[in-house]
């Protein structure tokens, strides 16, 4: 059954843990269908890293949406436009990646709290409560009821300002980007390391105590594992073409062994790519 948008948004802010995987490669809206046979949540869609148009981006929200699928898109930078894009396409939520100041963060939520109101009303909006009328400020409440923004914290400088990032309100989700965060902390990809699950921790502990739940995209099983059950309560995990591959990785080298075929294929493992 397909959620309202303030349905999904309450989900989202109870803590409830969600699961979620990325796609970046798959374009055609019948993936839809494939997916809502899983038992996903939602589904995120990359726009930071793919080459995506937006509108095959609004296909897949529309298609995902008539399967009674969330969908939230991880737009390419924390700016106004794209996140109007995002609810001008129908998603349920935008991801705005690597913000690291306040400025940045109250650029994304204005936008998604209060399109299509732009400049000096908007700025009046955030800073003082001040609209232009009631039935304006009526008007975007009801327009932009429902809609999750999610603030990336991917880097060591953007876990400083942690605090005041959260001190903007209207955030409802923080998102650790594993990847860029480790290697921001010289460890690149190394999520094993005892500073990393320090770091990790560390945005629990404070968003938790700011009741803001925390998102993260692992594509290793083991750390997608983990982390579900150590405060991290939108599980996004891996990412569409690493999933696909694994699979037919798995399923070959089954084949090659039962023919007798022992080959490079058949002993190595999948690079590891996020």
């Amino acid at each position: 059954m397909k959620p309202t948008k303030p349905e999904f948004r309450q989900r989202v802010k109870s803590g409830e843990v969600l699961l979620a995987t990325m796609l970046s490669l798959f374009r055609n809206p019948r993936w839809g269908e494939i997916l809502a046979d899983l038992d996903f949540d939602f589904i995120a869609i990359d726009t930071e890293h793919t080459p995506y148009s937006w509108s095959e981006v609004a296909d897949l929200v529309t298609a995902l949406t008539g399967h009674g699928l969330p969908s939230i898109v991880r737009i390419p930078r924390p700016s106004w436009h794209y996140v109007t894009k995002v609810f001008d396409a129908g998603a349920y939520g935008v991801l705005a990646p690597y913000c690291e100041t306040v400025d940045e963060a109250k650029e994304v939520v204005r936008a998604a709290r209060w399109r299509p109101l732009k400049g000096k009303f908007v700025e009046r909006v955030m800073d003082e409560a001040t609209f232009p009328s009631e039935a304006t400020k009526t008007h975007l409440q009801e327009y932009n009821a429902g809609h999750v923004v999610i603030i990336g914290i991917e880097s060591v400088p953007a876990v400083e300002n942690l605090e005041n990032i959260l001190d903007v309100g209207d955030i409802d989700a923080v998102f650790v980007g594993p990847a860029d965060l480790s290697t921001s902390m010289g460890l690149p990809r190394q999520y094993d390391r005892p500073e990393f699950d320090k770091m990790v921790r560390h945005i629990i502990e404070v968003c938790h105590k700011r009741h803001v739940p925390v998102a993260a995209n692992f594509a290793p099983l083991e750390q997608s594992v983990k982390w579900a059950g150590e405060g991290i309560s939108l599980v996004i995990h891996s990412v569409d073409f690493r999933v696909l591959r694994e699979a037919y990785h798995r399923e070959l080298v089954e084949i090659l062994v039962a023919a007798g075929r022992e080959t490079e294929q058949a002993s190595r493992e999948i690079e590891r790519e996020i």
